[in-house]
């Protein structure tokens, strides 16, 4: 999914008039107080460097880390690209067991934070478990999860 047009934060953790433009990859999460409402972030971030050279590695960090979110109005919902993502409800410890998964085309890749693996089945039946970095942040964790899911649909 991306942006159908560009979209203004006025105040993005202090940064102000930050101008998301238009074809940004977003991803989406499920609001964990509804079934129904979803919350799409941006999900691309080299535009950041260009737009705002001045700024672009605070910026950059705080939008992979706290997440940049964007209106559904300003979205693509291009139904061949439908992903979601599925976070453990609120409260939980930091130590306990956690898991993130993501679904793409029927395809679904599951990171396990306490075991900091990726795990896929591929189509042919090749389970793929992958370990990864500690220090990555949970977009970067999402965007390796769709890079799986992206090459098994070649």
């Amino acid at each position: 999914m991306r942006t159908t047009q560009d979209f203004t934060h006025i105040n993005f953790k202090n940064h102000e008039n930050i101008i998301v433009p238009e074809g940004t990859l977003v991803a989406q999460q499920k609001d964990i107080h509804s079934e129904e409402k979803r919350v799409f972030f941006v999900n691309e971030f080299d535009w950041i460097e260009d737009k705002y050279p001045e700024i672009s590695k605070i910026l950059k960090h705080d939008a992979i880390h706290y997440g940049l979110i964007i209106p559904e109005e300003y979205i693509n919902l291009d139904s061949t690209r439908v992903q979601s993502v599925t976070y453990p409800k609120q409260g939980l410890p930091s130590s306990e067991f956690s898991k993130l998964t993501l679904e793409l085309n029927g395809k679904k890749a599951i990171y396990i934070s306490g075991e900091l693996t990726v795990n896929f089945l591929h189509d042919d039946g090749v389970q793929i478990s992958a370990k990864v970095p500690s220090l990555w942040a949970r977009t970067r964790v999402l965007q390796f999860m769709e890079s799986l899911l992206q090459a098994n649909l070649v």
